[in-house]
């Protein structure tokens, strides 16, 4: 079964994808899949574990295959995504990711969005 790309009007299409595990030796893996993604919906949603371990050169990485993507990018960060203790870093990466691109990006610390949503 295809996903349809159809939606009806005024529908927001939204193509979520979470768990990639982006290692040191994923370089170009994700690029056609975000290209695909940018066609099918209006807006990407990476679901969190964007990275292996979370290092910075693993960001560096997930970014240049996002340069791929046309449709805007929402994120939240899981818990691999902490493992460096760079998550500071990898959120600016991924965001710094729509730089060069059409889609802006946005990748959030989700112990963050958790707890905003609680209070």
């Amino acid at each position: 079964m295809s996903p349809t790309t159809e939606a009806a009007p005024g529908a927001l299409r939204i193509a979520a994808i979470g768990d990639l595990h982006v290692s040191e030796t994923s370089q170009g893996r994700y690029r056609a899949l975000f290209e695909e993604m940018s066609e099918a919906a209006d807006v990407i949603v990476l679901c969190g574990d964007l990275t292996n371990f979370g290092k910075v050169s693993e960001a560096e990485i997930l970014a240049e295959d996002l340069r791929g993507a046309t449709a805007p990018v929402l994120g939240v960060l899981g818990n691999h995504d902490y493992e460096c203790g760079c998550a500071g870093e990898v959120i600016s990466i991924g965001v710094s990711s729509s730089l060069n691109t059409r889609s802006p990006a946005a990748i959030a610390d989700c112990r963050m969005l958790y707890f905003s949503l609680r209070s």
